[in-house]
């Protein structure tokens, strides 16, 4: 029986807490958090944010090292006033479902909201970002937190990317994994051809590109799309947008990190755009 059901009163305490670690222990693994549409936050901050983002379903467990720790007994005071279910486990047992260096003493087994593609297409004049094989988690966790920041309304990752509940990625959003739709789609080309139809304007980051970024029309809706950390976007896809751009660099330096190179562009249509990309970033 998987720990979402427990306890109970015919499971003995101890059982029920092996039964507890076993069962986060388990949403470790990519498959597991897919079966069972949960995932893993930890620290501190990351359960505040849980508790400051309405409609999430999630149970906690804790050291009793937390209380020790000012802000960590107030975040367990708020979670029993919020009625969150809370269990307390070993240091050792922390240790082993910690994938930090140093545990901060509580962790959550969060429920994932499922997003649909058709949702977000539904936005009025939408700002989506669609990456195309991201593979580095605190890359992908970066841009879902800039990507909240600049107003993006939904995000569209490619099946062959980083795990989005991946526990690097849900670090690195420092809590907008949470907040933001991103949804995953296994075919970029009919994706790109569906965009067409609701007449969102395609734009790609390409360094072969002759055009620079600020040199685009910014205009909403539009999707901006950003490929692979090292290879970039295929032909494929470059061959399906309406129009590509660069960021100017010297010669020296190869290429931007893709999560650097997605915050200059986003923000750059949080600046050019429509009235709507502006206010939706406030």
């Amino acid at each position: 029986m998987p720990w979402w059901t427990w306890p109970n009163s015919s499971c003995p305490l101890d059982h029920c807490m092996s039964g507890i670690v076993k069962y986060i222990k388990s949403l470790q693994n990519k498959k597991i958090r897919a079966l069972e549409n949960r995932f893993i936050v930890e620290g501190i901050r990351a359960v505040e944010e849980l508790l400051k983002t309405p409609g999430t379903g999630f149970k906690a467990v804790y050291t009793a090292e937390l209380e020790q720790n000012r802000r960590g007994k107030l975040l367990l005071d708020n979670l029993e006033k919020n009625k969150i279910e809370i269990y307390q486990i070993s240091q050792r047992e922390m240790e082993q479902l910690s994938e930090c260096d140093t545990p901060s003493g509580v962790l959550a087994a969060v429920k994932a909201k499922e997003y649909s593609l058709a949702e977000i297409l539904e936005q009025p004049k939408p700002f989506l970002l669609i990456l195309d094989e991201i593979q580095d988690p605190g890359n992908l966790g970066t841009i879902i937190r800039t990507a909240e920041a600049a107003g993006v309304n939904g995000i569209i990752i490619s099946r062959d990317s980083v795990d989005p509940h991946n526990s690097k990625v849900v670090r690195a959003s420092m809590g907008s994994i949470l907040r933001m739709p991103v949804v995953r789609d296994s075919n970029m080309s009919k994706l790109l051809a569906l965009l067409k139809t609701k007449k969102i304007r395609i734009i790609a980051s390409d360094l072969n590109s002759r055009k620079y970024y600020y040199q685009a029309n910014w205009e909403l809706p539009l999707a901006l799309v950003l490929g692979n950390e090292g290879a970039g976007l295929s032909r494929e896809i470059l061959d399906k947008v309406d129009e590509t751009v660069k960021i100017p660099q010297k010669h020296s330096v190869e290429s931007l990190n893709v999560a650097i190179a997605s915050a200059i562009i986003m923000y750059q249509v949080v600046e050019k755009g429509s009235a709507s990309a502006k206010a939706s970033a406030r």
